[in-house]
């Protein structure tokens, strides 16, 4: 919440990080959370949590299968029949296994790719999609390829998409001059009753 100090000023900052620890201490269940979504590092722990679960549940599948894999090489030991049959559920193992790590790597993309696309300052993250060559974007040792540089391509070509990237036309503002946040901090200051 520190990052509303220098928007709110220290007096209506004090006020109203008081009224959000009063309100978090009267309601634990319904606390209200405040947080700078800017950077792009956010990703819900629900999301990031369904995530963790579904790479661990790949792996336990991969590790009892080379568990069933070895327990069926060493009862086949010396039987042709059972030799062929462990042959064949070799083979759908290594099959099985190259479809769970492919299926571990796509998920380790989309969530690399997510952040990558929530830290970009896209105003529209969807049209930002539309406009990336997904080809050229690939997650190796644990990073994104190709992102950056497509990235910086679009916002030099389309700069209108990405918050606080656009240009001044030069001509002149239309309407009150006062910008939605400043009306934010004037309602915030008068509703906590403090002087401009």
């Amino acid at each position: 919440m520190e990052f509303l100090k220098a928007i709110l000023g220290e007096e209506l900052y004090a006020t109203f990080s008081e009224k959000i620890k009063s309100h978090n201490d009267t309601n634990p269940d319904k606390a209200v959370k405040i947080a700078d979504l800017a950077s792009g590092a956010y990703v819900s722990k629900q999301k990031y949590d369904d995530a963790i679960a579904e790479i661990d549940g790949y792996k336990g599948q991969i590790a009892t299968r080379d568990k069933d894999i070895e327990e069926l090489k060493k009862a086949a030991a010396g039987d042709a029949e059972l030799t062929t049959k462990y042959d064949e559920l070799q083979g759908k193992y290594d099959k099985d296994t190259k479809d769970l790590q492919d299926k571990l790597a796509q998920t380790q993309f989309n969530a690399a790719f997510d952040v990558a696309l929530a830290g970009s300052g896209a105003k529209n993250t969807k049209a930002l999609r539309a406009l990336l060559d997904m080809d050229k974007i690939k997650y190796e040792n644990d990073a994104l390829s190709g992102f950056n540089e497509q990235l910086e391509v679009i916002k030099k070509e389309n700069d209108y998409l990405f918050e606080g990237e656009t240009k001044s036309s030069g001509g002149m503002r239309h309407g009150s001059g006062i910008s939605a946040e400043d009306s934010f901090i004037a309602g915030m200051r008068e509703g906590a009753g403090l002087k401009e």
